[in-house]
């Protein structure tokens, strides 16, 4: 077996097509380090039918920004777009906001999409963004971007109304099978990352994306093969970020050099509405009961380890009108939003760490790692960490199934 990768931020970059020139909007020096994004202001058309709702229609709708930077720090320039959006833009706490000298930036923006603008500042500014979001899903945290996926925001992208997918992964594979030996099966993996607005992320996706369309710049179709296997699974969203995986079909003949287009979608369960409940010192509060959505949840406890570390235990009842396994499945697939708040203004990393349950009724174990205190403060995992005060619980009261679009064009063929 053999494999030939082009890594999103090492790919061949497209020099003629940066996303600024993309907007159509002025600029004093050409920036030839990013790869072409496909543009859209609307994800979906009005007379779709998951517009049909007003409430989902808001949530789909991006928030447009337009401002104007001459030389501004990346970060200033985020706080702008926080101002604009009400969206808490900041630095990842161990990606280092004084690690890397961000650059300054300098653009001019006329009502595009958030992500444009996002990727707009990130590409001038040396920025990347944080992808997993595990001390709160709705945050937006920035890292130097060559942390991690490596220039992952000048790689090609696709913007379609409030979500930006981003290409971080293709490779080849060229696999012989030694009952045939004559036969060579030829695939090209790609991987996305794909991003939302806060306020239309997810709380599940699908793993493998959808395509509906796949062909290189010689007109042959790299469409998967009907024939194989789909993960149908849905995953928990821990962000604002989700990633995707899958395979398509090399050109059996006359293969081309670049491949042109690829366009699909990526089914999901967009949380519409969320209610917010809390637990007031939740090391010594009893069991407590809430219903949201028609669904009943309960609150078991919350217990600290001897190193310092709080589990969280939270039990999901299945609801009249639920299937058991598809209760199951989504009860052990979805991540609810937790906040542990303490008096010393702590920053807490969560992760699951188990479950069991029936038909009935799911338990779910999260754990919260302490960073350490406001102004970076010490904390972490220790013992004699300040203990929290009150735990925020937000779960989904309202959602909607939606088939999040992206279209990729210009990519290197490994």
């Amino acid at each position: 077996m053999s494999r030939w990768s082009v890594w999103g931020g090492l790919a061949a970059l497209i020099i003629a097509s940066s996303s600024a020139a993309f907007a159509g909007t002025p600029r004093t020096t050409a920036i030839p380090t990013t790869q072409r994004a496909v543009v859209a202001a609307q994800a979906f058309k009005p007379d779709d039918p998951v517009m049909k709702s007003p409430q989902a229609a808001k949530v789909l709708t991006p928030t447009m920004v337009s401002a104007t930077f001459e030389n501004l720090p990346a970060l200033k320039a985020f706080a702008e777009l926080s101002k604009q959006t009400g969206y808490v833009i900041e630095p990842y706490n161990n990606g280092g906001g004084n690690q890397t000298r961000y650059g300054n930036v300098t653009a001019t923006i006329n009502n595009q999409p958030f992500w444009f603008a996002v990727r707009e500042i990130c590409t001038r500014g040396n920025v990347s963004l944080y992808y997993y979001g595990d001390d709160d899903p709705d945050k937006i945290q920035l890292m130097p971007s060559n942390y991690g996926q490596q220039h992952m925001m000048k790689a090609a992208a696709s913007i379609q109304g409030p979500y930006m997918t981003i290409v971080t992964n293709l490779d080849r594979v060229n696999n012989v099978l030694m009952a045939t030996p004559e036969k060579t099966d030829r695939k090209v993996n790609l991987q996305i990352h794909t991003f939302a607005e806060p306020k239309a992320r997810p709380e599940q996706y699908a793993y493998q994306p959808v395509i509906d369309e796949a062909v290189d710049d010689n007109g042959n179709s790299m469409l998967p093969d009907a024939s194989e296997p789909r993960q149908m699974n849905m995953q928990s969203s821990r962000g604002v970020s989700f990633y995707g995986y899958v395979s398509l079909k090399y050109p059996t003949e006359n293969p081309g050099k670049r491949i042109a287009r690829i366009r699909g979608h990526i089914d999901a369960k967009v949380q519409l509405a969320t209610e917010p409940w809390e637990i007031a010192d939740p090391l010594k509060a009893k069991e407590q009961s809430k219903t949201i959505g028609g669904k009943k949840y309960t609150f078991k406890s919350v217990i600290k380890s001897s190193n310092g570390q709080f589990t969280v235990e939270l039990i999901t009842h299945r609801g009249e009108s639920e299937d058991q396994q598809t209760f199951q499945q989504t009860a052990y697939n979805s991540q609810p939003v937790m906040k542990l708040i303490d008096g010393g203004n702590g920053s807490y990393q969560s992760y699951s760490s188990g479950g069991h349950g029936d038909g009935e009724a799911v338990t779910r174990q999260f754990t919260f790692v302490r960073r350490g205190g406001g102004g970076g403060g010490g904390g972490g995992g220790k013992a004699g960490a300040v203990e929290p005060t009150k735990l925020l619980i937000e779960l989904a009261s309202s959602t909607q199934d939606v088939a999040i679009p992206f279209e990729l064009v210009d990519l290197p063929l490994p």
